[in-house]
C-alpha cells in the first residue's frame, strides 16, 4: 500500500465514540532508524483507542483455507486498553477470535522463539529484538470462499487517551511456519537462515544467542 492509499483510509471503517483530534487516527511515518519504532516500511496506522468503538479492515484477497491470524503493533501506555477481533465473510456466521489483545503489553525478549509461540506470541522484526514491537496470535479462522473479507476489532476496554500504532496482520495457513518470514524496517521479508548482514540495517548485529536462525 502506498502512502497516498493509506492516507485515504478508503478500506478502513472506524466507528468513533467521539470526535477525534488530528493525531488520534491516521497515517504515521517514522523516518531514520529507531529500534523502538522499527515498524515495517517506516509507517503504521496511528490509533487512539479511547476515541473509538470499533474499527474494520477490508482485507486483501484470501483463498479458501484455515489460517492463524497475527496482529503486529507498536505498544503504547494505554493502561487496560484491549481489543477483540472478529472475522467476517459474506453469507457466513461471524468468527470471533479467541485471544483478546492488551495494547499496553510488552513482548518478553528473553524466551526462545518456539517458547513464545506456545504463548501465542512471536517476534516479527527480522533483526530487532525490542520489547515495544509485539505480535499476538488472535486466533484461527476458516475462510470458506476465496475473496476479500473483513477483520473487525471491537474495543473491550478503552484505557486512557494514548496512541498505539498498528503495523501488520499476518494470515498464515495453519500447516505453514508461523515464525518466518520476518520483516525488516525497509519492508523486505526474510526467510529462516538469512545471513544477518543481508538484513537492514546491514551493520546492526543480530541478537547474540541467535536462537531462531
Amino acid at each position: 500500500m502506498t502512502r497516498d492509499e493509506f492516507e485515504s483510509l478508503s478500506e478502513i471503517t472506524t466507528n468513533f465514540r467521539e470526535n477525534p483530534a488530528a493525531n488520534d487516527f491516521g497515517y504515521a511515518y517514522f523516518g531514520g532508524y529507531d529500534p523502538r519504532f522499527a515498524l515495517v516500511n517506516f509507517d503504521g496506522l496511528q490509533v487512539n483507542v479511547s476515541r473509538i468503538n470499533d474499527i474494520s479492515f477490508l482485507l486483501p484477497l484470501l483463498t479458501e483455507g484455515v489460517y492463524h491470524v497475527w496482529f503486529c503493533w507498536r505498544r503504547a501506555d494505554l493502561m487496560t486498553a484491549r481489543l477483540r477481533a472478529i472475522f467476517i465473510q459474506e453469507g457466513q456466521d461471524p468468527q470471533p477470535l479467541e485471544n483478546i489483545v492488551t495494547l499496553e503489553e510488552y513482548i518478553d525478549t528473553g524466551p526462545a522463539a518456539d517458547l513464545l509461540l506456545t504463548r501465542d506470541r512471536k517476534r516479527y522484526p527480522a533483526k530487532d529484538r525490542v520489547t515495544t514491537l509485539n505480535s499476538v496470535r488472535l486466533g484461527t479462522i476458516v475462510v470458506e470462499t476465496t475473496g476479500r473479507h473483513t477483520l473487525k476489532f471491537e474495543v473491550v476496554d478503552r484505557g486512557r487517551s494514548e496512541r498505539t500504532w498498528i503495523d501488520m496482520f499476518h494470515f498464515i495457513p495453519v500447516t505453514e511456519d508461523q515464525l518466518w518470514p520476518r520483516f525488516d524496517k525497509e519492508g523486505t521479508h526474510h526467510g529462516r537462515g538469512t545471513p544477518c548482514e543481508l538484513i537492514w540495517p546491514f551493520d546492526l548485529p543480530c541478537p547474540g544467542d541467535n536462537d531462531e536462525r
